[in-house]
């Protein structure tokens, strides 16, 4: 279920034309498949979210730790592409 009543879908005349050409995964607020609820108020219901993204946020980390493995450069990620601004303390 997705509700169009956003301001970025505007005066909405054919909903499937609005979500297809406006929408995000962000606007889905529920998914029920062969009765069951999936996704509920937008979130997941089957896994831990926010266990997922610590998980994620990890792997991202080490993969960029190690990219000076196999850059051609041998040059840490900041390096190779810094940061828009300067980083100041730890990701929690």
């Amino acid at each position: 279920m997705v509700d169009l009543r956003h301001l970025h879908y505007g005066a909405v005349h054919d909903p499937i034309k609005a979500l297809v050409d406006c929408g995000s995964g962000r606007d889905v607020e529920t998914v029920i498949v062969d009765g069951q609820t999936l996704v509920e108020n937008g979130r997941a219901t089957r896994l831990d979210e926010t266990a997922l993204l610590r998980d994620v946020q990890a792997e991202g980390e080490r993969l960029w730790r190690a990219i000076p493995e196999w850059h051609w450069t041998g040059k840490p990620l900041d390096e190779i592409v810094p940061p828009s601004y300067p980083v100041r303390g730890g990701h929690s």
